[in-house]
């Protein structure tokens, strides 16, 4: 699961006030329940890693992700199927792979790409380091690494990396589901190409 990457997971305070020591701390137990459940539980098999449409969260997390409902300790919680699906969707690691700020198509495609499909990728010939200043304001996230990667030199890779990571735009930088990047509507559709 790659998440070395979260052991100085930090959020910007303006733009993520509600993400503290606390909340990652819940996370990260979350995550774990969640892992126990789907390997050593009752409906324990592979799929469940992939395809479980629940979450363990406690009062705090559920305020945070949408269940208001939820009071006291960890519990496991039934969500729609159509906005969670499995690890992939687990707001511990969509956080690890986001930005301090907002969400990162390329981290979580690459991490997508190696680690869920299996395909190996190349070290870029010449890696491009993202500068949100360099970008329009008003781009979504999907916009600006479109922009970014457009070179055929950089398409190699990212012609698989970004319909992956792509598919996970709904999902902010602290792993919550949302409709509008830059108050446009969230274009997560994305044609991955298997040949």
């Amino acid at each position: 699961l790659e998440l070395e990457r979260a052991a100085e997971l930090t959020k910007d305070g303006k733009v993520y006030p509600e993400f503290n020591e606390a909340v990652l701390a819940d996370l990260r137990s979350s995550l774990n329940l969640f892992l126990d459940e789907a390997v050593w539980g009752k409906n324990a098999n592979y799929r469940e890693l992939l395809l479980a449409d629940y979450l363990f969260l406690n009062e705090r997390l559920g305020k945070l992700y949408g269940r208001k409902d939820i009071k006291g300790g960890f519990q496991k919680v039934s969500l729609d199927p159509q906005r969670r699906s499995g690890i992939v969707t687990h707001p511990f690691l969509l956080s690890s792979l986001a930005y301090h700020n907002n969400t990162s198509p390329i981290h979580r495609g690459v991490f997508l790409t190696r680690n869920i499909v299996g395909m190996t990728l190349k070290s870029p010939p010449m890696a491009n380091e993202f500068k949100e200043g360099k970008f329009n304001p008003r781009l979504t996230m999907r916009e600006k690494v479109t922009e970014m990667t457009r070179a055929k030199a950089c398409m190699g890779c990212h012609v698989t990396i970004n319909p992956l990571g792509f598919s996970l735009e709904h999902y902010d930088g602290i792993g919550r589901w949302r409709m509008k990047d830059q108050n446009k509507p969230v274009d997560s559709t994305s044609d991955f190409k298997t040949e």
